[in-house]
């Protein structure tokens, strides 16, 4: 199975566990939220000792779920 696929299959299956737990999560908006991470990872890196800089965003993003 290539990377790419092991990927879509693992989102896939969080997105199902969500559901399972009762929140309806995509597994598109799983892989765009992950993407977003991953950028911010890269444009503001963590400086060891410090707390995530993109921790507020990430709050940000789950609570325009409403």
């Amino acid at each position: 199975m290539s990377p790419t696929r092991q990927f879509i299959t693992e989102i896939k299956g969080i997105a199902a566990g969500t559901s399972e737990a009762g929140v309806e999560i995509p597994y598109q908006e799983l892989i765009a939220g992950n993407g977003i991470m991953e950028l911010l990872g890269y444009l503001w890196p963590e400086v060891k000792g410090e707390e995530p800089r993109n921790k507020v965003f990430t709050l940000h993003l789950w609570s325009l779920r409403s």
